[in-house]
């Protein structure tokens, strides 16, 4: 069970798993995620670097009802920030501050 699942409840999907047709909902959907490819990225200041649409779909759940549908009601997805090498050292550097080290 993922962080999402959990934090939701309900079923979940990586966006790599979802049709085609899906994974163009989510990219318009959730526009301000930070990729290359969207111009909006930098409206939320991200201290990440930015990543491709397709790695940011790899690393993010999304949810999915029983049939496998994105799940309409649901307008939060969970980005799996660790599984990015270069965003978990600045994550980790970032908590290393935050501690106090």
């Amino acid at each position: 069970m993922s962080d999402l699942d959990y934090f939701l409840g309900r079923r979940c999907k990586r966006g790599s798993q979802l049709t085609p047709a899906q994974q163009q909902q989510v990219l318009a959907a959730y526009r301000f995620r930070n990729t290359v490819e969207n111009p909006l990225r930098h409206v939320g200041g991200s201290m990440l670097p930015p990543i491709s649409d397709q790695r940011w779909l790899e690393i993010t759940d999304f949810a999915v009802n029983k049939d496998g549908s994105l799940n309409q009601r649901v307008t939060e997805c969970w980005t799996n920030h660790s599984e990015v090498p270069e965003w978990k050292v600045v994550i980790d550097e970032w908590a290393r501050k935050q501690r106090g080290e």
